[in-house]
């Protein structure tokens, strides 16, 4: 936005000046002119007369301008304003669709979860049963009835290469079972480990709205990316603030302008812009911007 010149008040040319003064000083000359050709006002009265138009021609330019440059200052802020709105509601449904997606990210893995601790369950149920179908068979060995023993001697005799390969094959199963429990804590391991991974998951999507996360009777201060974002988001509403601030002053500061310049010697203080007014505004404006 330009600012406002003493060229669109005035270039102090009384025949072919263009600023508003000047056009409606030519106008009014010229209808005084008629009046007093007219004989409807006084030769002696036309000199009173010209001074107070001018006067009133000279404070309704003045006005006029800076009525009219304050307009558009605002009109321009009301635009950005608009823009920072749309901005905003982009951003706010981006993070909900990030929400939604993470949510059932975590549905989908603690429904794994839950399998795996039931195929867990049922790992230990078939390794129980197998020990004791070995430790059975063994009993069954040992305890057999003295008279069978002997009695079947000879056919045991022909079936000790089949025994011993069953045992080893049991064996071999019993080893199985035994790595297959071994493993069992390691899938824990992993699901502990996704777990955690989710309760960080829980804790980011916290820190998009609070200062502090963590569980129950636990608090840690937001840090890293996060908070680099917030305290972006924070500079940028202040220096929207500040902005405004330092816009108003140079409306204040460009109006005393126009004032002394056009009129130095006669210059009054109007209510709102006067010289106390205007080290007010400028002190706060200072303040803003820690000078």
């Amino acid at each position: 936005m330009a600012d406002l010149l003493n060229a669109d008040l005035t270039d102090e040319d009384i025949a072919t000046g263009t600023g508003l003064f000047d056009t409606l000083m030519r106008s009014m000359s010229l209808r005084l002119q008629e009046e007093l050709e007219n004989g409807r006002i006084q030769s002696s009265d036309y000199a009173k007369i010209y001074l107070g138009a001018m006067e009133s021609a000279l404070s309704q330019s003045i006005a006029y301008l800076i009525q009219k440059q304050t307009v558009n200052e605002q009109a321009s802020l009301i635009t950005a304003q608009t823009a920072s709105e749309v901005l905003q509601a982009s951003l706010i449904t981006a993070q909900t669709n990030k929400v939604n997606s993470e949510k059932t990210l975590t549905d989908q893995q603690y429904a794994i979860a839950v399998i795996a601790a039931a195929n867990a369950t049922k790992e230990g149920l078939q390794l129980t049963a197998q020990t004791a179908l070995v430790d059975a068979e063994k009993f069954k060995l040992v305890n057999s009835d003295t008279a069978l023993i002997t009695a079947q001697t000879s056919k045991l005799g022909k079936d000790e290469d089949k025994l011993t390969a069953d045992i080893a094959l049991v064996n071999q199963q019993k080893a199985n079972v035994l790595a297959a429990v071994t493993n069992i804590p390691k899938a824990g391991e992993k699901i502990d480990a996704e777990v955690a991974v989710l309760s960080q998951k829980g804790y980011t999507e916290q820190a998009q709205t609070k200062d502090t996360v963590g569980p129950a009777g636990s608090t840690y201060t937001v840090g890293g990316l996060v908070k680099k974002q917030k305290d972006l988001y924070n500079a940028q509403g202040v220096g929207f603030t500040r902005d405004a601030e330092q816009k108003a002053a140079k409306i204040v500061v460009d109006a005393w302008s126009v004032r002394a310049s056009v009129d130095p010697d006669t210059m009054t203080e109007p209510a709102g812009i006067a010289d106390t007014d205007v080290t007010a505004i400028m002190a706060q404006v200072k303040t803003g911007i820690n000078v």
